[in-house]
Protein backbone atom coordinates (compact mmCIF):
# COMPACT_ATOMS: atom_id res chain seq x y z
CA UNK A 1 0.00 0.00 0.00
CA UNK A 2 1.26 3.48 -0.87
CA UNK A 3 0.85 5.17 2.51
CA UNK A 4 1.56 8.67 1.25
CA UNK A 5 -1.16 8.38 -1.39
CA UNK A 6 -3.52 7.09 1.30
CA UNK A 7 -2.67 10.04 3.56
CA UNK A 8 -3.20 12.51 0.71
CA UNK A 9 -6.51 10.92 -0.24
CA UNK A 10 -7.71 10.90 3.38
CA UNK A 11 -6.79 14.57 3.92
CA UNK A 12 -8.44 15.60 0.65
CA UNK A 13 -11.64 13.67 1.46
CA UNK A 14 -11.81 15.26 4.92
CA UNK A 15 -11.19 18.79 3.64
CA UNK A 16 -13.63 18.46 0.75
CA UNK A 17 -16.16 16.56 2.90
CA UNK A 18 -16.93 14.30 -0.03
CA UNK A 19 -15.36 11.30 -1.73
CA UNK A 20 -16.68 12.56 -5.07
CA UNK A 21 -15.12 16.03 -4.68
CA UNK A 22 -11.86 14.47 -3.46
CA UNK A 23 -11.89 12.11 -6.45
CA UNK A 24 -12.34 15.03 -8.87
CA UNK A 25 -9.53 16.95 -7.18
CA UNK A 26 -7.14 13.98 -7.22
CA UNK A 27 -8.06 12.71 -10.68
CA UNK A 28 -9.41 9.42 -9.31
CA UNK A 29 -12.80 7.73 -9.24
CA UNK A 30 -14.83 7.91 -6.04
CA UNK A 31 -14.45 4.11 -5.79
CA UNK A 32 -10.65 4.49 -5.81
CA UNK A 33 -10.88 7.13 -3.07
CA UNK A 34 -13.00 4.80 -0.95
CA UNK A 35 -10.63 1.90 -1.56
CA UNK A 36 -7.55 3.93 -0.61
CA UNK A 37 -9.20 5.10 2.61
CA UNK A 38 -10.35 1.54 3.44
CA UNK A 39 -6.79 0.30 2.83
CA UNK A 40 -5.42 3.03 5.11
CA UNK A 41 -7.95 2.09 7.80
CA UNK A 42 -6.95 -1.58 7.48
CA UNK A 43 -3.27 -0.67 7.67
CA UNK A 44 -3.85 1.40 10.82
CA UNK A 45 -6.32 -1.12 12.25
CA UNK A 46 -8.89 1.56 13.10
CA UNK A 47 -11.82 3.41 11.49
CA UNK A 48 -11.05 6.97 10.43
CA UNK A 49 -14.46 7.96 9.07
CA UNK A 50 -18.10 7.25 9.84
CA UNK A 51 -19.67 6.91 6.38
CA UNK A 52 -23.26 6.84 5.23
CA UNK A 53 -24.69 7.21 1.74
CA UNK A 54 -25.29 10.91 2.40
CA UNK A 55 -22.40 12.13 4.56
CA UNK A 56 -19.16 11.34 6.30
CA UNK A 57 -17.74 12.42 9.63
CA UNK A 58 -14.47 11.83 11.41
CA UNK A 59 -14.14 9.33 14.22
CA UNK A 60 -12.24 10.52 17.29
CA UNK A 61 -9.15 8.71 16.04
CA UNK A 62 -9.74 10.10 12.54
CA UNK A 63 -9.78 13.66 13.89
CA UNK A 64 -6.55 13.09 15.81
CA UNK A 65 -4.93 11.39 12.81
CA UNK A 66 -5.99 14.24 10.48
CA UNK A 67 -4.43 16.82 12.81
CA UNK A 68 -1.16 14.88 13.01
CA UNK A 69 -0.95 14.31 9.26
CA UNK A 70 -1.62 17.96 8.41
CA UNK A 71 0.73 19.32 11.09
CA UNK A 72 3.58 17.08 9.93
CA UNK A 73 2.98 18.00 6.28
CA UNK A 74 3.53 21.73 6.79
CA UNK A 75 6.78 22.98 5.28
CA UNK A 76 9.38 24.11 7.78
CA UNK A 77 13.05 24.91 7.63
CA UNK A 78 15.22 25.14 4.54
CA UNK A 79 15.58 22.68 1.74
CA UNK A 80 19.00 22.80 0.14
CA UNK A 81 19.38 21.28 -3.29
CA UNK A 82 22.81 20.82 -4.81
CA UNK A 83 22.35 20.90 -8.58
CA UNK A 84 23.63 22.83 -11.58
CA UNK A 85 22.01 26.25 -12.01
CA UNK A 86 20.78 25.25 -15.46
CA UNK A 87 18.81 22.39 -13.91
CA UNK A 88 17.16 24.57 -11.27
CA UNK A 89 16.15 27.46 -13.52
CA UNK A 90 13.77 25.35 -15.55
CA UNK A 91 12.30 23.35 -12.69
CA UNK A 92 11.92 25.64 -9.67
CA UNK A 93 9.63 28.67 -9.35
CA UNK A 94 11.74 31.83 -9.43
CA UNK A 95 10.55 32.76 -5.93
CA UNK A 96 12.44 29.70 -4.61
CA UNK A 97 15.73 30.65 -6.28
CA UNK A 98 18.28 33.01 -4.71
CA UNK A 99 18.24 36.49 -6.19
Amino acid sequence: MDKLAGFETFVCAVEMRSFTAAADSLGLSSQQVGKQIRNLEQHLGVKLLHRTTRRQSLTDFGRSFYEQVTINARPRGKLRVNAPVSWGCGRWPRSYLPS
